[in-house]
C-alpha cells in the first residue's frame, strides 16, 4: 500500500499481567498470515459492517472476510 501521508505503523504488541509476570506477544501481521501487506490503515478498504460482530467472528474463523 502507498500512503499519501507520513505513518508509522505496529509491527508487534505485548500484554503483561503485571501480577503474574506472564508476558503475550502478538505480531501484526501474524507470522502466519499469508498476505504480507494485510494491516491497510486510513485507506476506506474496509466500511462499518467490517466492524460488526458477525463480520469480525468471521474473520476469526476463516482468516479471510
Amino acid at each position: 500500500a502507498i500512503y499519501p501521508f507520513k505513518r508509522e505503523f505496529v509491527v508487534g504488541a505485548v500484554s503483561t499481567d503485571v501480577q503474574s509476570g506472564q508476558a503475550t506477544m502478538c505480531y501484526l501481521p501474524g507470522i502466519e498470515t499469508a498476505e504480507r501487506e494485510c494491516w491497510y490503515i486510513n485507506m476506506g478498504a474496509v466500511d462499518r459492517a467490517f466492524f460488526t460482530t458477525e463480520a469480525m467472528v468471521k474473520m476469526s474463523e476463516t482468516g479471510h472476510m
